[in-house]
Order: structure tokens, then sequence, then C-alpha cells
């Protein structure tokens, strides 16, 4: 890589002017962009880039990593379009010292973030949108669902899944994951056509999680593998959300696939403008009770005992379909490897001898 192209651009792009856009860009976390429409999101101190963050080039480059005083400063990686990235150790906007990129092949952590609201302050409660945040946080921590640790998993349910709560949790594990991890974002509760609505929603839009917002956070991960799950009404709209996409995996089972290169995984309920329905007789949302069975062995069609993310999204779609009379359409969305692994499967034969839903 050209050092001196590099420090030309950087001394270029920390005199353009910018704007705060979200957040607090005094003394926080929060997202500005430059006069040439390049885009920082991370910490701030004194009203410039310091602690950790991301800023996203115009030209397609990309530097995540440690700032200080508006210049990298720390370990980070520069992400150079048409180059071979960079990692290293940076001092006052200069590389001082190269450092190896992560190894592909390392076996990876997953994190993840469980949303689950019913009792809203403002809107219908919902029936069993808590326990499906449950349900599904308990099959993560199974050894089918990754083993997850209390450690990498944080559940939020009701009362304290308010937007900042939320917000504040997923920046934490984002934070927390490198490069070779995987994020998983579940949320089930009402949607509106570009967002998640939180327990403390009250009517304004400044109340909403909006889908910017998630993909913003999630895309300041080192993570390389992240996916979203998202069991609302009008969840469907995640498809014209702008920004980081999501995509993922389960830990042991990315070793074989880590030289793939998967890419985004986006899987939502219903389509945009439909009802994402809970069932009085499954006493549970339709979507995530059908997610579960396929999670735990159903979606296996081919009876490898590895559920791939396209035979997830063909078990459930279908099911769902049937079930609510084509009410209800599941969508998946993304530049997703199609043979990407989501779950384990024990006791497999026993599972699909059944002609269960």
């Amino acid at each position: 890589m050209n050092t001196r192209l590099l420090l030309l651009f950087l001394i270029i792009s920390n005199n353009l002017i910018a704007q705060c856009i979200s957040g607090d860009c005094d003394n926080g976390e929060g997202t500005y962009i430059y006069q040439d429409k390049s885009t920082y999101t991370g910490d701030f101190v004194g009203g410039l880039a310091e602690g950790y963050g991301i800023c996203q080039y115009t030209n397609g480059n990309r530097y995540m990593g440690h700032w200080k005083k508006h210049k990298f400063h720390g370990e980070g990686v520069f992400y150079k379009k048409e180059d071979d990235n960079v990692k290293g150790l940076w001092e006052d906007g200069k590389l001082t010292k190269l450092l190896k990129i992560e190894n592909d092949n390392a076996i990876p952590k997953v994190w993840a973030i469980v949303v689950g609201v019913a009792s809203y302050n403002h809107l219908r409660r919902l029936k069993f949108t808590d326990d499906d945040a449950y349900k599904m946080y308990a099959f993560l921590k199974s050894p089918e669902g990754g083993a997850i640790t209390d450690k990498q998993a944080k559940i939020l349910i009701d009362e304290s899944a308010t937007k900042q709560n939320i917000i504040q949790t997923m920046r934490s594990i984002a934070k927390k994951a490198s490069y070779n991890d995987v994020i998983i974002f579940y949320f089930s509760g009402h949607g509106d056509q570009d967002s998640f609505l939180p327990y403390d929603f009250d009517g304004d839009d400044i109340n909403k999680l909006t889908f910017n917002e998630v993909n913003t956070i999630l895309g300041l991960s080192k993570a390389s593998r992240k996916i979203c799950i998202a069991d609302a009404c009008h969840s469907g709209g995640l498809v014209t959300a702008k920004g980081k996409g999501f995509d993922g995996n389960v830990a042991k089972n990315y070793f074989s696939l880590s030289k793939k290169n998967a890419k985004t995984a986006i899987l939502v309920s219903s389509q945009a403008g439909e009802v994402s329905m809970e069932n009085a007789t499954l006493r549970q949302g339709t979507f995530s009770y059908f997610l579960l069975k396929g999670l735990k062995g159903n979606a296996d069609r081919d009876r490898d005992n590895v559920v791939t993310i396209t035979e997830l999204y063909n078990y459930v779609s279908r099911q769902v379909k049937s079930y609510s009379r084509n009410d209800q359409n599941p969508a998946l969305f993304g530049t997703y490897d199609k043979d990407m692994p989501i779950a384990k499967v024990r006791g497999h034969g026993r599972l699909l001898t059944k002609k269960s839903p």
C-alpha cells in the first residue's frame, strides 16, 4: 500500500468541516458527516473523534479502530477499496507499526443481543413477544445455538428494552466482538415501516429504533459477520434501510466456511405492510415458533446435521405461509453465502421422521 497517499488522504480528510447528524458529538457517542459526505460514527471527546470509531470515506476506503483528537491513534485497520488492508498501530495519524491481520481460520465467538417487548406503555400489549425472546435466548445458549456464555449474550425484556438501553447494549457488544466473530441481533415486538418500536415508544419518531440506527451501530463492530432476525410487523421494511447490512453464523460451524466470504443475511417475519401474527394455539409468534423449530433441526432438509441460512428460510417461509394462509410472508435479504450454517443439529433423524409443522 502507498503510505504517502494514505497520509495525504488523512490530511485532506482531517481538514474537512463536519456536522453532527445524530447522538452526542461533544462528549459521548454519535455520528457526523464531513463536507465531502464521508461519515464518522463512534466516540467523541471535546467535540473531536476520540476513542473507538469507524470512518467510511466516499472513495470506498474505511478506517475502523482507535482515534485521538480526530486522528488515527492506537490500534486500527485501514480498509482500502483497491489495495491490501492495513492493520497497525497509529500515532497522531501516522502508521508506526504493522500488525498481522487476524487469521481467517480462527474459531469465532458468537455475540447476541435479544430484545422482546410485550408490555408497551403507549401501544397495544402483545401476548407472546417476551416469551419468544426468552426462547430465542435459551436456544442461543444451548449447544445447538452456539453455547453462548453470559458475557456474550444480553437479553432485554419489556421495561429494560428502552431505546437507550438497546442502543447501549448493542454498542457494548459491538465493541467487544473481534474480526472473526459473529453478532446476532433478534427483535420481537411492534415494528414500523422503518423502525423497531422499543418499550418507551410514545408516538414520537425520536423514540423509534430505526433500522438505520441498528445498521450504524453494528457497522461499528470489527465483527465481519452479523445477522438480524426480526419478528415484528412491517419488518420487511428492513430491505429499504441504508447503511451497513447484517450477516451472520454460529461459532464453530463457521470454521469450514471461513474463506467463503459470507456477507449479509437479514431474516424477517413479514413483508413490508404485513402483520406478524401471534397465535394463541402455538402460544408464540407464528414466525418465531417455526424459526426455533427450524433451528432445532426441522429445517435440515439434506440431513447433514447443519441448518444453513437457505434451509432455514425455506422451511420457515413454507410453514408460515401455509399456517397463515399466505397472509404472512417471511423474507430473506442480503448478499449472503447460501450455504452459511446457522445451527448444528442433535437427534437429526428423530426430528425429521415426524411430520410435525
